[in-house]
């Protein structure tokens, strides 16, 4: 009887050793997940904004119009942004999924509710926390729920409410959930990172549409690390080794008709091959690094980049022209020959010239 006794102790004590090794220490923001979730976003962004990138970017918003602006020093008021989503729902006409943005940080909730004050007019509450509603609106009208001076939440009325209740209910297997335990392993080696169990036609089939190359991609997992440069990691699932294949060329092939336009600076059109793309069976990976010099190069090449699109206006015809000398790109000089380079196929390494 002992032995068997303390044989049962031990088996118990070995199943919870094994349950709390598969669960997930969670920040507590996450409890504010939509309770349908099949995609996260986490973003630490005390991290992101504090790093030498993040440090570069805030210099250019704050030189910019934008950044001269009143009020909208609540950037530096954020630590860490969670954002979830169940996917479009059916029988909805709309394209885009709901969402639940969920913002830990310090927050002024007087100057929330003045700004917030012109569209969401209507204050009321939920499950014991205040929240600004659009004045007319049904569920999927926009709702801001001011939680407390370190936590709001942004979204539509009816995920926002069903984050409220996701919280309040404290659910115990949200600990163990895949998604959440890949989205922990994921948030402990980056800044910023994606988990998605589901197809991208569930959260907006026009961009499947637009990129048919996409529709066969089933999961998305990826990271972005800024402390040391720029650092992408990016998983796609597909259905089969031959939707991975058609993926990443075309992909690769995107890449080389980037690469190729005549009115981008070859210094731009050059980080396109910093991007490496391979297959491994139904898995395609990508990977994209720049080190901090590569970085100051391409933010200070940004400017002038774009500001031949902004201020040059249209042709006649409807081309592009550019502000600097108002010609074609057309007529100026050729671009060097591109190869598109597609690796991770049986064969190794296949390049394909790109005719511009």
């Amino acid at each position: 009887m002992r032995r068997s006794t303390a044989l049962g102790v031990l088996s118990c004590f070995t199943a919870v050793i094994s349950l709390a090794a598969e669960s997930v220490s969670m920040p507590a923001i996450w409890r504010y997940a939509h309770p349908q979730t099949k995609a996260a976003i986490g973003i630490d962004w005390n991290r992101v904004l504090h790093s030498p990138v993040g440090q570069q970017i805030l210099a250019k918003i704050q030189e910019s119009e934008i950044g001269k602006l009143k009020g909208l020093n609540v950037i530096e008021d954020i630590q860490r942004v969670f954002i979830t989503s169940p996917g479009k729902q059916d029988g909805t006409a709309e394209d885009h999924a709901p969402a639940v943005v969920a913002v830990q940080g310090n927050f002024d909730l007087a100057k929330l509710r003045r700004l917030a004050a012109e569209k969401l007019a209507k204050p009321t509450s939920y499950q014991s926390v205040e929240i600004l509603e659009e004045a007319e609106g049904d569920g999927q009208s926009t709702a801001v729920a001011l939680v407390s001076p370190q936590t709001i939440l942004l979204g539509d009325k009816s995920s926002v409410r069903g984050a409220l209740d996701h919280y309040f209910r404290a659910d115990p297997a949200q600990a163990t959930d895949e998604l959440y335990v890949r989205a922990a392993e994921l948030a402990g080696k980056h800044d910023i990172w994606v988990v998605a169990k589901a197809s991208l036609a569930d959260f907006s089939q026009k961009a499947t549409d637009q990129a048919a190359f996409l529709k066969d991609v089933e999961s998305v997992e990826a990271g972005v690390s800024l402390q040391k440069g720029l650092a992408l990691e990016l998983n796609l699932g597909t259905k089969s080794a031959e939707s991975a294949q058609a993926l990443a060329g075309g992909v690769q092939l995107m890449l080389g008709m980037l690469a190729a336009n005549q009115s981008i600076d070859n210094a731009t059109s050059a980080l396109t091959e910093k991007l490496h793309i391979s297959t491994d069976g139904p898995l395609v990976h990508m990977a994209f690094s720049l080190d901090q010099p590569e970085i100051e190069t391409a933010l200070q090449k940004l400017g002038p980049t774009m500001m031949p699109y902004l201020a040059g206006g249209e042709d006649k015809e409807g081309e592009v022209r550019t502000a600097s000398n108002g010609n074609h790109p057309a007529l100026e000089a050729p671009a060097p020959k591109r190869v598109i380079r597609i690796h991770g196929l049986e064969g190794g390494v296949r390049e394909i010239p790109f005719n511009q």
